[in-house]
């Protein structure tokens, strides 16, 4: 019986932001999950950061870099799970080809090995 090929989803960490409420709007895949309230979120932050630069704070740098930080986090963040879910995919795809199953390893031009 074949197996399914390895996924980079499958090493994904949930994102800490995504309420359990929020999961029903949301793509189904983790991945896509947590880019898509990444983006949310720093559509968000960056609303309300205007509405206060606009609205209470004066004009200046340092509000604009009080502005800019909390979508940077976020960004920051979101690079952070995705380079580890990448660490642990390739591993897992290294592991995968070292034990003679590279035949079940795909990539981005189909099966990495054909024989």
């Amino acid at each position: 019986m074949p197996q399914d090929p390895i996924r980079i989803d499958q090493f994904w960490d949930k994102n800490p932001l995504v309420m359990p409420w929020m999961e029903k709007y949301l793509p189904i895949d983790r991945m896509w999950q947590d880019a898509v309230a990444t983006v949310i979120g720093i559509t968000a932050i960056t609303c309300i950061g205007l509405a206060m630069l606009f609205l209470f704070l004066p004009n200046n740098v340092f509000t604009g870099i009080i502005c800019v930080l909390p979508g940077g986090y976020l960004l920051g963040s979101f690079n952070e799970r995705m380079s580890r879910a990448q660490t642990k995919f390739f591993h897992a795809k290294r592991d995968e080809g070292r034990i003679g199953n590279a035949n079940n390893a795909t990539g981005s031009n189909g099966p990495v090995a054909d024989r």
